[in-house]
């Protein structure tokens, strides 16, 4: 029996995320390869103001039926906000599962995620992406000039989507 490598394991994980989110646009896919990399650690800098914000966006996000979970790569997910409300989830269950992942560092580095950047770009024509693969590699190049940062949803995903979750890692959400 073959495993599927790890590349095979991300790339249909970019195929999931583009059957809920068919007209993501670039910036969308940098971001979803920056969670796969680095989770969330960016975001507890300020752990005070990063509860602020968890807590208004629970309380601002109506219980919907979508996904409880959208796969990132090596364990992290997104936590779907309205589907943890949708199925009577605990708040502060999710915050402190959220608090757990974020406060351990991912141990991957900036060349961790180019490599990510690279399975997508050598796929890119087998990827049912709704942008160009000069959208895509003006982006990168962009991106790339800029360092490796984390980004917002483009306006089109936010609009589309309303995007309301929290990267866990699956393993911490499931205890």
């Amino acid at each position: 029996m073959n495993l599927p490598t790890d590349k095979e394991i991300f790339l249909s994980n970019v195929r999931t995320q583009l059957s809920y989110h068919p007209r993501l646009q670039p910036m969308d896919m940098i971001k979803f390869l920056y969670q796969s990399t680095f989770g969330a650690e960016h975001l507890l800098k300020e752990p005070d103001y990063a509860k602020r914000m968890f807590d208004e966006e629970w309380e601002q996000t109506p219980a919907n039926n979508q996904p409880l979970t959208e796969p990132l790569f090596q364990g992290y997910v997104r936590v779907n906000i309205g589907a943890c409300k949708f199925q009577n989830l605990d708040k502060n269950v999710v915050w402190m599962a959220f608090w757990k992942t974020a406060t351990v560092r991912s141990g991957k580095d900036d060349t961790y995620f180019w490599k990510l950047t690279d399975w997508v770009t050598e796929a890119f024509e087998q990827l049912p992406f709704a942008f160009s693969k000069d959208e895509w590699t003006d982006t990168v190049q962009e991106y790339m000039n800029n360092g490796v940062v984390a980004v917002h949803h483009s306006q089109m995903y936010r609009t589309l989507y309303q995007p309301a979750y929290r990267v866990i890692q699956q393993e911490v959400f499931q205890k």
